[in-house]
This record gives structure tokens, C-alpha cells and sequence, in this order.
């Protein structure tokens, strides 16, 4: 059974790559099964799903962090009394 591939058009793409972030403009991802396979302007290949992205902020991977603090040592932030 194969994995199916996503493709997802960004205006704005905050991708990882050799170590650091790096913001790009005006590209695409392709996700298959659960591995990102493709950044670039354009994916030639075959498609099960494409999502228009476009106007939006795309961060593959990218956890938001704020919505999960709920136990040590993350629930620790400004305005603590613990030390």
C-alpha cells in the first residue's frame, strides 16, 4: 500500500533544513505518508491532495509550543514564583 502525497501552496514557508529556520516566499511542499519529500517553487509528479495555502503562513513540523505547557520544565515562563 502506498502513502498518499499532499502538496500544500504557501505564500509564506518557514522550513528546516542544514541546521537552522529558513523563511521562503511563494513555494511548495509536498508531504508523503508522514515525510516531507519536496520544497520548492514547483513538484512535477503525481498528487492525491493539493491544499491552496496561498495568503497563509505553512511551518511543517513546527509545534506551538504555548498550547502544550502544562508540565514541568515547559510550565515555567515569565512572571514565575518558581525558581
Amino acid at each position: 500500500m502506498s502513502s498518499r502525497r499532499l502538496m500544500i501552496r504557501a505564500s509564506h514557508l518557514v522550513a528546516y533544513q542544514d541546521g537552522g529556520h529558513h523563511y521562503l516566499r511563494d513555494e511548495v511542499i509536498v508531504i508523503e505518508g508522514n515525510t516531507v519529500i519536496h520544497v520548492g517553487r514547483q513538484f512535477v509528479g503525481e498528487l492525491d491532495e493539493i491544499i491552496d495555502a496561498t495568503h497563509k503562513i505553512v511551518t511543517p513540523g513546527l509545534i506551538s509550543c504555548h498550547a502544550y505547557l502544562s508540565g514541568p520544565p515547559l510550565d515555567i515562563g515569565y512572571g514565575s514564583s518558581r525558581s
